[in-house]
């Protein structure tokens, strides 16, 4: 096994976070402080929760995580369960959920399980690094499912049939739902249909569902097709300073290798911020509908602007879009180091298409930040809106 690979786009928020810069590709919704957190209970509750995380002992969590953390986002997906009749699938407890220390390490702990040498996995494309990454780190055979967003999820899917029929033995296909950076849903009938495709070579479907409860198409997860998920609290429930994600599946044998290796990474994810995510999650329906309004006010002001979004229109869902570059082509410094800058000389920073692999002709561009629309719009050393053609 090689040592593994740099992260390109991790590496780039690291180069630049200290210049404080305005950025139209944030991927994040505005972050809650504590006392929005608290703010959502009455006055007996808030002294009641904060007498509770004062007088926590700050020692280790369990081996999967606090249990009524598990249980709380188990009875999440038991609720969506409910709510879209999905009568197919057995309910979700906290025995199928891993807490680990954010989404990054669910997906490093699940690659280096399932990633070797004899693995094939078909990876839809463009993606978040990670989740192809790490398996061809260890070695593994990795597919590209080039999908246009252009498309509906079935003509994408019928590329990805193909795909499928052409590899002998495939170990899992991996998607983004909704796609960062491109935004785009697979919907419910869409991933019906692909998990039927996957039956016959028995191959898992792994997918990244940390902006799925905040989509602005609905979408359920893709648990309840027999899936290993990954969600966070850093997205859709705007805490990523807690640093918590987790691994929900059915595969208990998985979990528990995911578990054993994470003894060699965090070995424990931290005890209080379980406690407050708890609480997060319980009250998490004002998050998710408040961040909803955000990346879809964003979505209505860049159409209103006849701004070409390059998507299908029925299925943006995520706070994320993968435009054309070209649009920016007046507020973009000239290419370095043969990858391009990914900030401007007018102090914005834009995500190049180029840190998602090779599509240098397109930028991320973020919907759940607040500032969008006045970031954009303001005139940048005398040229004028950064989105005008």
């Amino acid at each position: 096994m090689k040592s593994n690979s740099a992260f390109l786009l991790e590496d780039e928020y690291n180069r630049v976070e200290a210049l404080a810069l305005d950025t139209i590709s944030s991927g994040l919704f505005p972050s809650l402080s504590l006392i929005d957190i608290l703010s959502r209970f009455d006055e007996i509750q808030r002294l009641q929760l904060l007498e509770s995380w004062l007088s926590l002992k700050l020692d280790y969590s369990e081996q999967y995580g606090l249990e009524r953390l598990r249980s709380v986002i188990a009875t999440r997906y038991c609720k969506e369960q409910a709510l879209r009749h999905c009568e197919r699938s057995e309910a979700i407890t906290h025995e199928n959920i891993l807490i680990t220390s954010g989404a990054s390490e669910a997906i490093y702990l699940i690659f280096s399980v399932l990633a070797s040498p004899d693995a094939c996995f078909i990876v839809q494309k463009p993606i978040y690094q990670s989740l192809y990454q790490v398996a061809a780190d260890r070695g593994a055979r990795i597919i590209d499912w080039d999908y246009d967003a252009a498309l509906s999820p079935d003509e994408n899917i019928d590329l990805l049939e193909k795909l499928i029929a052409s590899c002998s033995k495939l170990t899992a296909l991996v998607l983004n739902n909704p796609n960062n950076p491109m935004g785009i849903v697979i919907t419910d009938t869409a991933m019906q249909r692909i998990a039927g495709l996957l039956e016959p070579q028995q191959a898992r479907l792994i997918v990244d569902e940390v902006f799925r409860p905040s989509s602005l198409v609905p979408v359920s997860s893709a648990i309840n097709y027999g899936a290993i998920v990954i969600g966070d609290i850093s997205k859709s429930y705007s805490c990523p300073g807690l640093r918590l994600g987790w691994i929900a599946a059915r595969d208990q044998e998985l979990l528990a290798q995911c578990s054993s290796l994470k003894n060699y990474l965090s070995l424990r994810s931290s005890t209080l911020s379980e406690h407050i995510a708890v609480s997060v999650i319980e009250q998490g329906d004002w998050i998710i509908e408040r961040n909803m309004k955000i990346a879809a006010a964003n979505l209505a002001y860049l159409r209103s602007v006849d701004f070409e979004l390059d998507a299908h229109p029925d299925y943006i869902g995520g706070p994320v879009l993968f435009p054309r570059l070209s649009s920016l082509d007046s507020v973009i410094a000239s290419p370095r180091s043969g990858r391009g800058n990914p900030h401007t000389t007018d102090d914005i920073f834009i995500v190049r298409g180029d840190l998602f692999g090779n599509y240098s002709d397109r930028f991320r561009l973020g919907l759940g930040q607040e500032s969008l629309s006045a970031v954009i719009a303001s005139p940048r050393s005398g040229r004028g809106n950064p989105l005008s053609s």
